[in-house]
């Protein structure tokens, strides 16, 4: 379920329409099943006005905020193992910030598409989603639309201040994407580095 691109090298980003391709992405998979996830903690790292926050710490609130979401559904609604696909390396990808910043040295990071191991039944889809956006608000993501809404599928996604964005998808199956905001790591990992394992 990730994208299986090259990583990018930042300033030369091939994703300037990234919100689009990550809803492209999470769309495509909602067909596939995947395994449980590890668990979570409550809220993000929240540098103020003039902190420095490093990709570092911008990846492990996105990766909690993913653990908290699916904690969310299994609370309210029948529990599902949300995981990764098993035939898909649980790495992040990683790109430059064209689109959402001017940085020559910042990146985005993307986490590996999630998915339940069922699919949630059509009645209970607006309420997941919603679910879902209360979640993301908890860690900034305010700015929540719906980008499909019919019999097949509904899809909404989450937009933070820093230009972080998730899309969570049910259809067929169900599949969550989100990406970090543009910033820089504190030690630039060589390649895609790893994301938490889902199982």
């Amino acid at each position: 379920m990730t994208r299986g691109a090259a990583p990018r090298r930042p300033g030369h980003s091939l994703v300037p329409a990234r919100r689009a391709v990550a809803a492209l992405a999470t769309l495509a998979a909602l067909g596939l099943a995947a395994c449980s996830p590890t668990s979570g903690t409550d809220g993000p790292d929240e540098p103020d006005e003039h902190s420095t926050k490093t990709m570092e710490q911008a990846v492990g609130d996105i990766q909690r905020m993913r653990q908290d979401m699916v904690e969310a559904l299994d609370a309210k609604l029948e529990r599902r193992s949300w995981g990764l696909d098993p035939s898909k390396e649980p790495t992040i990808d990683r790109s430059g910030c064209s689109g959402i910043s001017d940085s020559e040295t910042g990146e985005v990071a993307y986490l590996p598409i999630w998915g339940p191991d069922r699919a949630y039944p059509r009645d209970e889809w607006r309420q997941a989603t919603t679910i879902v956006a209360e979640v993301g608000r908890r860690y900034g993501f305010d700015k929540v639309g719906t980008t499909i809404d019919n019999a097949e599928i509904l899809s909404i996604d989450g937009r933070a201040p820093d230009g972080g964005t998730y899309t969570f998808g049910l259809g067929a199956n169900g599949a969550l994407s989100i990406a970090t905001g543009c910033y820089e790591w504190k030690k630039t990992p060589r390649g895609t580095p790893p994301d938490l394992p889902s199982e």
